[in-house]
């Protein structure tokens, strides 16, 4: 498999702390200055990286760590194809050729978060887009983004932005309508941005 001989390379390659990368015009082309051996992520674990960042729903720190790793790139790579899906931590362990024990252990100690953590943010983090775009209503995300239930995914969404999804829908619309932009489109909304809304209607 790729990802393993992947990480065979970046063994003996000896890498050690993160490069210290100048942030460029777009996260895409970040991603690439963490690239080994001419190997770069796919279009879609980019384009996951590019919510986690936009939407500040995970740190800096923990964004540099996944990309560091070509074992973390693979996990990225795994995640962002099966965003839609439950995805599992054995079948995950599994496709970077460790046991699910250990992929959970290298997990925590090298992304500085759990999977499972990782794997609600990233769900939300796509639910988040989906909102901003209005291509979903709320009621449909849940299974859009692979949630046993719109109880679960609920809980999840208020967990990882502190508003519940109805709420952020009502904020990206005004925002819309108001015709404000945040980075230049409403994608960008932070959770500070949502927090003073939230103090403004009283929510």
């Amino acid at each position: 498999m790729a990802c393993r001989r992947l990480i065979l390379e970046e063994r003996a390659l000896g890498l050690g702390k993160v490069p210290n990368v100048r942030r460029r015009s777009s996260i895409g082309q970040w991603a690439e200055g963490y690239a080994v051996c001419g190997v770069y992520m796919t279009e879609l674990a980019t384009q996951l990286v590019d919510m986690l960042r936009d939407y500040e729903v995970v740190s800096t720190e923990v964004l540099q760590r996944l990309l560091h790793s070509q074992r973390l790139r693979c996990v990225l790579d795994y995640v962002a194809a099966r965003l839609p899906e439950q995805i599992r931590l054995a079948e995950a362990a599994s496709a970077v050729g460790m046991q699910h024990a250990a992929f959970s252990r290298y997990f925590s100690e090298n992304a500085g978060i759990t999977f499972f953590a990782f794997i609600r943010i990233a769900k939300i983090a796509q639910a988040l887009d989906l909102l901003s775009r209005d291509e979903y209503k709320a009621s449909e995300l849940a299974s859009v983004t692979g949630f046993n239930s719109q109880a679960a995914f609920a809980r999840a969404f208020r967990l990882v932005t502190g508003v519940t999804p109805a709420l952020y829908r009502r904020y990206t619309l005004l925002s819309m309508s108001r015709s404000l932009s945040l980075g230049g489109h409403p994608k960008c909304t932070t959770r500070g941005h949502l927090k003073m809304y939230q103090g403004s209607v009283g929510t």
